[in-house]
């Protein structure tokens, strides 16, 4: 089987799942199945479609070894500490207190710090409640601060 092969079938897989969940939400939060055709035909139309890929999933995944590499596990989250004087505020009436290039500056180095040590950035943004694209910009800026690097060289 090619490489493309497993492409398609993670992508084949991880899209039934996310149906599959969709579904199951949808069952808890009702609690009962409500079937749009008249004596059951939705179920029975939905089991002719989804046993025979289901077996040949099955199928090749026992001829791959892939049982255990589909096992969905849940990664583990660090938390992320977020120092109280350095949290982003919001900004009343122009003024912004935290938001000097030395405090930039600080937080910056945090969030190089978080980053390489291997929280993606939008855990990093979210623990911060800030947008993914301000730690997109910190990284392409170099993690340092323009105003702070400028006045620093004087």
């Amino acid at each position: 089987m090619r490489l493309l092969d497993v492409e398609m079938l993670e992508a084949g897989i991880s899209a039934i799942s996310i149906r599959l969940k969709a579904v199951e939400a949808k069952l808890a939060k009702d609690g009962t199945f409500r079937d749009s055709f008249e004596n059951g035909q939705l179920a029975s139309v939905l089991a002719t479609r989804l046993n025979p890929i289901c077996d040949k999933i099955a199928r090749i995944e026992a001829q791959m070894g892939l049982k255990g590499r589909f096992a969905v596990t849940e990664p583990l989250a660090p938390t992320i500490e977020v120092p109280r004087d350095l949290r982003l505020l919001p900004g009343k009436r122009g003024r912004r207190s935290n938001r000097t290039a030395e405090v930039v500056q600080r937080r910056w180095d945090i969030w190089r710090m978080q980053f390489e040590s291997g929280i993606p950035i939008a855990a990093i943004a979210r623990a911060w409640g800030c947008d993914h694209g301000s730690l997109c910009h910190a990284k392409r800026m170099n993690w340092k601060v323009g105003a702070y690097t400028r006045r620093q060289k004087k």
